[in-house]
């Protein structure tokens, strides 16, 4: 599916978008582990992690917990442009994975109860560990967002950038409250999706 909006991937410059850290209020973030103590983005708690031991030759959990498959930005606002600026503290490229799958973002605009592709903040070809994106949301409505993480990276920092005096607010919440854990191949981690949006 095609977005509707106009992505555009580039070093902001424009002083009317204010950035704000996604681990303040009113984003809701969802799909990792203690964030509000953390500095960084984890699917479980350390100690389970370094406890899980690999099948020999195969990577153990410790060196996959970090990855952030699942993870989920909400929030709503009316701002016409929507900015990301991401830093990924250990960058890993993957030869099986394009550069939208191991650091990439998209995210979902929720319209008539059903969550549709907005756009994909796609990654620069010369990433060191660090990049800004942008995409044009055309309007001054209120929209209600879903940003996922990236399939198979690290993450240690995010920020939402909306247009100054632009409001920001509560997605709606979930339907069902109660997370769901999923435990699984490579498949259910997201390999081979295209987006991180379309991680099992």
């Amino acid at each position: 599916m095609q977005s509707p909006y106009t992505v555009e991937n580039f070093k902001l410059k424009d002083d009317t978008i204010v950035f704000r850290d996604i681990r303040k209020e009113p984003f809701e973030i969802f799909g990792f582990y203690d964030v509000e103590n953390r500095n960084d983005y984890i699917r479980v708690p350390n100690e389970v992690a370094e406890k899980c031991q690999a099948a020999p030759g195969e990577p153990s959990l410790y060196t996959r917990y970090r990855r952030t498959s699942g993870g989920r930005i909400r929030f709503k606002t009316d701002s016409d442009c929507l900015a990301i600026r991401v830093k990924l503290p250990n960058l890993t490229p993957y030869p099986f994975a394009t550069p939208i799958m191991n650091y990439g973002f998209d995210f979902y605009i929720r319209k008539n109860g059903k969550e549709v592709l907005g756009g994909i903040f796609n990654p620069p070809s010369d990433i060191v560990d660090e990049y800004d994106g942008c995409v044009n949301l055309r309007d001054r409505s209120e929209k209600e967002i879903t940003i996922n993480f990236p399939l198979f990276n690290e993450v240690s920092s995010v920020e939402i950038g909306l247009r100054q005096g632009a409001s920001l607010d509560r997605h709606t919440p979930y339907t069902i409250q109660k997370p769901v854990v999923f435990y699984g191949s490579s498949i259910t981690h997201g390999m081979s999706a295209s987006r991180p949006g379309l991680s099992y």
